[in-house]
């Protein structure tokens, strides 16, 4: 193993406080995450902190992180417009109220029915936008599948389920480390460097099967001729990230 260590930003405590006050999402990060993490049953209230850094340190992490900003605009109007209802709670979220300039001033002219409407609103889209991942990526599986049989690494059974099969970011250390193969530097695990990683390890294990050398130097050669491919797939994210950012953050500007 390469003594290069992975650069992963970590996830600040308010956003997994919002996780845990959002059922959509917390469902969504449970299917992202929670194969990897068998021990915590499902019907678990809260998400333990392991599963929350997980979601967040893989590719999902630029989708959820657009949810979770309108997800928190919306918290905040919400807190804003109880304030101004409550009067014993006028002076203590005083400061919050000078913070969050200019939804202060917006809250006056909203309700609650109205933040009510905009937050199933987002529930609606994020469950479609998660659909819309989950098609990209079945996609991209097929492509890649094609482009290895191409490039004469035709896969197993098994092995085109490894590609096929959701992995997190601590489980592909750990497939990396057991394989003992170089594991590069990611500043940012998006959806061309996981496919990048995933198909790394088909390509080693399809060598192996059949005998052929099997180093990360081979391993390399392969995964050159993907670069088309690969880049592609991040045109492709990136496109589908932009898309789904301005209906998602419009649901949340109460400017509109």
């Amino acid at each position: 193993m390469s003594d290069k260590k992975e650069s992963i930003k970590t996830i600040p405590s308010d956003a997994k406080i919002l996780m845990d006050d959002w059922d959509t999402l917390t469902r969504i990060i449970r299917q992202v995450a929670i194969p990897a993490h068998k021990h915590q049953e499902e019907s678990s209230e809260l998400l333990a902190d392991d599963i929350i850094n997980d979601a967040l340190a893989g590719p999902y992490r630029p989708f959820l992180a657009c949810k979770l900003k309108a997800f928190a605009n919306l918290c905040t109007m919400r807190m804003l417009i109880t304030s101004a209802e409550n009067e014993a709670l006028k002076e203590e979220k005083k400061d919050l109220a000078k913070s969050a300039h200019p939804l202060a001033k917006l809250a006056a002219k909203t309700t609650i029915g109205e933040v009510d409407k905009r937050q199933k609103q987002l529930d609606e889209i994020t469950n479609e936008h998660f659909s819309q991942w989950r098609e990209q990526i079945k996609t991209w599986i097929a492509a890649l599948n094609a482009a290895l049989v191409k490039n004469d690494v035709p896969l197993s059974t098994l092995e085109a389920q490894e590609l096929a099969e959701a992995l997190t970011f601590s489980e592909l250390k750990k497939r990396f480390a057991d394989l003992n193969l170089e594991l590069p530097t990611i500043k940012e695990l998006n959806f061309s460097v996981y496919f990048k990683l995933k198909s790394e390890l088909v390509i080693r294990n399809s060598l192996a099967r059949r005998q052929l050398p099997h180093t990360q130097k081979e391993i390399d050669v392969v995964t050159k001729r993907l670069k088309s491919l690969l880049n592609e797939i991040h045109k492709t994210e990136t496109a589908l990230l932009k898309n789904q950012e301005t209906p998602t953050l419009k649901i949340a500007d109460f400017t509109q």
